[in-house]
């Protein structure tokens, strides 16, 4: 049996990478603990129904806020004054059911 090690392609992306972006993710990454102490984080990490509520809320009220958004921003195409057909060039189908007694 052969030990497990990186692959190449995961060492070179390390080294390709320069140092001050290294740096930055390093920061953004909590080094320490003292944010998942706070009750909130506890009550989450404790109970998934919570968190899956929360997520499930957000979906849909930001989908409602996007819809009243673009209900707003709707205009419609205006008519141009010179169009280029006319109504002798539509045709207008009705789809209908035939219902035979």
């Amino acid at each position: 049996m052969s030990s497990v090690t990186c692959f190449p392609a995961e060492k070179a992306l390390i080294t390709l990478t320069p140092q001050i972006i290294r740096n930055l993710a390093a920061s953004l990454i909590p080094s320490n603990d003292h944010f998942f102490w706070w009750p909130i984080y506890r009550f989450f990490q404790q109970n998934f129904y919570p968190l899956s509520f929360l997520f499930i809320f957000l979906l849909r009220y930001i989908r409602v806020v996007t819809s009243l958004y673009g209900t707003y921003r709707y205009r419609p195409t205006p008519i141009p004054l010179s169009p280029t057909y006319h109504t002798t060039d539509v045709t207008v189908i009705i789809p209908t059911t035939d219902l035979i007694f």
